[in-house]
């Protein structure tokens, strides 16, 4: 008997601890909300899909862009004063920086409608011609206390047997009114809408497939 009531008030104790601690408001820090992920967006270039004859007839290669490290992350570059590097807290790109721009060039000739046969060396291994890209630029400049977005890419496209048939430097800069990362990622992609429709005019216009295909 004298078991049995111990027993019962040990039970006791152990609901009343229950009910407790059911009423009770955790003191533990609350977890930060996840940091935005952003991405680099395709564009579609005007004039193209409506050409009578969309097909150029040869096909393309976008290669795996060459970068520093500092721009082959996921984190978002930015500089305030020469050769400083810092990056922002609290955002990052949904992938590396290059990754996001290899399959956005990819997605944006896929778009143009001038090319049917175009991807990178997973999916497409022999080819007319090969666009190497180098980012030699992406990011944040601090003017004055003002961001400014840069984006610098130098583009050379090849023949699918090595020899260089073109290149060109590509550039972007947007001035942003204020301090403040939603208007800055906006500002990267006003600029790279720029720089990807440029590129996709300058890599189909008026060519005709290399003498020597890969």
């Amino acid at each position: 008997m004298v078991n049995f009531f111990k027993t019962m008030r040990k039970i006791t104790t152990f609901m009343g601890g229950l009910f407790f601690l059911s009423g009770c408001v955790s003191v533990l820090p609350e977890t930060a909300p996840p940091a935005p992920r952003y991405i680099i967006s395709a564009v579609n270039v005007t004039g193209f899909a409506d050409s009578s004859s969309p097909d150029v007839g040869w096909s393309l290669v976008v290669d795996d862009p060459a970068s520093s490290q500092l721009y082959n992350s996921v984190k978002v570059a930015l500089t305030r004063e020469a050769n400083r590097f810092e990056f922002f807290v609290g955002s990052e790109w949904a992938d590396r920086a290059p990754v996001l721009f290899q399959k956005a060039l990819v997605r944006s000739f896929e778009n143009s409608g001038r090319i049917l046969n175009v991807g990178d060396f997973s999916s497409l291994p022999i080819s007319d011609y090969v666009l190497k890209t180098d980012i030699r630029a992406f990011h944040v400049d601090y003017i004055n206390g003002n961001p400014v977005v840069t984006v610098e890419i130098y583009a050379r496209l090849t023949s699918g047997a090595g020899n260089i048939e073109a290149v060109q430097l590509f550039t972007g800069t947007k001035s942003i009114d204020v301090d403040d990362l939603s208007a800055i990622m906006n500002g990267f992609d006003e600029v790279l809408d720029q720089v990807l429709t440029d590129m996709v005019r300058w890599s189909l216009e008026d060519r005709t497939a290399p003498a020597v295909s890969g």
